[in-house]
């Protein structure tokens, strides 16, 4: 067989594509669970999702003053148990800045904490979540 550029072309880049993290989890996982390359795409593709990792988060890293939490979906009703909610990923902001530290000379310690608070819930409202008092102390 005579190797032509485009021959030797891709099987550098099935080498290349063989020596990334997500290859190297499919195939754990393939040996693991004995399930099928689709299957293991599948939870691959979860893991990214749930633990937001991947080159979105290099897009996107969170600012100075800024935290993300795991929340309760606003759609859950009241009452269900919290390990059967549906959670999602929130940004808010924990610290403004100058904007906090204004509203700390005018109202003391007490005031910061007050218009901290209702800046995240209303953050993580607005992205579909619901603190709860856990997530608040």
């Amino acid at each position: 067989m005579i190797r032509t550029k485009v021959i030797e072309e891709n099987l550098r880049q099935g080498r290349l594509s063989a020596k990334t993290l997500d290859s190297m989890f499919c195939r754990r996982i393939e040996e693991g669970a004995n399930c099928s390359p689709f299957v293991s795409k599948a939870i691959l593709t979860t893991v990214k999702e749930v633990f937001a990792i991947g080159p979105q988060d290099a897009e996107h890293p969170l600012g100075l003053g800024r935290i993300r939490l795991l929340v309760v979906a606003a759609t859950e009703p009241a009452g269900k148990p919290l390990e059967q909610c549906q959670k999602v990923a929130v940004e808010m902001t924990l610290d403004a800045g100058e904007e906090d530290f204004q509203v700390r000379l005018a109202y003391g310690v007490e005031g910061l904490r007050r218009a901290r608070i209702l800046r995240v819930t209303a953050e993580a409202r607005e992205q579909g979540g619901l603190l709860s008092y856990e997530d608040l102390v």
